[in-house]
């Protein structure tokens, strides 16, 4: 928590107004005292938006009583990613009813479409790091990289359980580590000399790099206001 806290400080002094999003390479919801982490970002940030991605399997018991606690200390929406079948929807709209919660505060994913609707989300090798083949799709490592921008170390970063800063999401194998927020202030890994210059190759079309070497995601579908903008910072810097 002490860590965390440092991390909301600093990035309340810059004056940082986006988004929290308890997800990635996780279940979020098994946090021991997720409701005291959500609670501190209110504390420092006041009306902020802050989401918790789940698959809602430990919601299953006492569901109710768990997301009341993290409503009440300020979580902003939660999201969950329905895999097993259509009967989950009753149970988890029954919460919904019972803490009078509208579409945009509780958002349930269907996961559990098949394949010709690709199972209901956006579908990529996370950086190479799937494999699958079946009737109407192949996922695999890129023979070669392609030649597009991405827009996902622009403006967004993910932070890992044991405080390691990850240049993208999509990076599963967690091969772009760009620091740690126990040795270093988060405002300087993001504006750190290994996280531009691997902005500068995004820019140029240049993912010919771990993780992005490999990576089939299309990366241009969010952030291109700071994709932009990061494009004139760099020209203005010439």
């Amino acid at each position: 928590m002490e860590y965390f806290v440092s991390v909301l400080k600093d990035l309340k002094s810059n004056n940082y107004n986006g988004r929290f999003s308890f997800s990635g390479f996780c279940e979020p919801l098994l946090t021991k005292d997720l409701y005291k982490y959500i609670k501190n970002i209110k504390l420092i940030f006041g009306n902020v938006d802050i989401e918790i991605v789940t698959n809602g399997d430990p919601l299953k018991k006492n569901g109710e009583i768990k997301l009341k606690q993290l409503f009440d200390n300020g979580l902003t929406n939660i999201r969950i990613s329905l895999y097993d079948s259509e009967n989950q929807i009753r149970y988890f709209d029954s919460i919904k009813k019972s803490l009078m919660l509208n579409d945009e505060q509780f958002i349930l994913r269907k996961r559990y479409l098949g394949p010709e609707k690709s199972y209901g989300m956006t579908i990529s090798n996370r950086a190479g790091s799937v494999e699958i083949k079946n009737d109407f799709f192949e996922l695999k490592k890129l023979p070669e990289p392609l030649k597009e921008s991405c827009y996902y170390p622009m403006y967004k970063v993910l932070i890992d359980y044991n405080g390691d800063v990850l240049m993208c999401s999509n990076d599963w194998k967690k091969q772009q580590i760009m620091g740690n927020i126990k040795n270093s202030k988060i405002s300087n890994i993001w504006n750190s000399e290994k996280f531009m210059e691997m902005r500068k190759k995004l820019i140029k079309k240049d993912r010919n790099h771990p993780a992005c070497n490999v990576c089939d995601v299309n990366g241009r579908l969010n952030g291109e206001v700071p994709f932009k903008s990061w494009v004139k910072y760099f020209k203005n810097l010439k």
